[in-house]
């Protein structure tokens, strides 16, 4: 089964966001970057004199300021630096031309002259969301198929069953 399609920046954005968000080394990144409130702390400790509970107070504030600052904006940030490795990549392509099909061994996706290949053996789950459904891969990889893709809710739905078969299939081959 074959469907092509174009996306959009933001859906290309949008996937790998949901990538970062189950990965332990971007998760370990985001935690790492909390770091820098001790750091602050004790530079606030040092420039403002006066007593020690004044030097508490000031080194706390900065930490519980830095720590609320850090962890609201870090989504955006990373958002905004995905957005920026995929401007530089794609150029000035609004919409990018996409082929997504699969046989009895795999999915294969096709974007901006890359082709990959995701053996339906690694499919962890296959997970239906209100505007798409993704084909998880464990914490290897991630396929969103946007229901807006499809031509029709029929094509959708012949799509996704068949996408399950394979899995339960490919699950099936694997245990005996």
């Amino acid at each position: 089964m074959r469907i092509q399609f174009n996306t959009s920046l933001d859906d290309i954005v949008d996937s790998h966001l949901r990538l970062y968000r189950i990965s332990d080394t971007a998760r370990k990144r985001k935690w790492s970057g909390l770091l820098g409130a001790p750091i602050l702390a004790a530079l606030m400790w040092l420039l403002f004199p006066g007593g020690f509970m004044t030097q508490v107070i000031w080194a706390a504030a900065t930490i519980v300021l830095y720590v609320i600052f850090y962890l609201s904006s870090y989504d955006k940030l990373l958002a905004k630096s995905v957005r920026k490795y995929f401007q530089e990549t794609l150029g000035s392509q609004d919409k990018v031309n996409c082929e997504m099909e699969f046989d009895d061994r795999d999915i294969i996706c096709r974007f901006n002259g890359t082709e990959m290949r995701f053996q339906w053996a690694a499919v962890t789950e296959i997970v239906e969301q209100a505007d798409d459904f993704e084909i998880w891969l464990g914490k290897k990889g991630l396929v969103v198929v946007r229901h807006s893709y499809f031509s029709t809710p029929e094509e959708q739905r012949s799509w996704l069953e068949a996408a399950r078969q394979r899995t339960e299939q490919s699950q099936l081959q694997s245990i005996v």
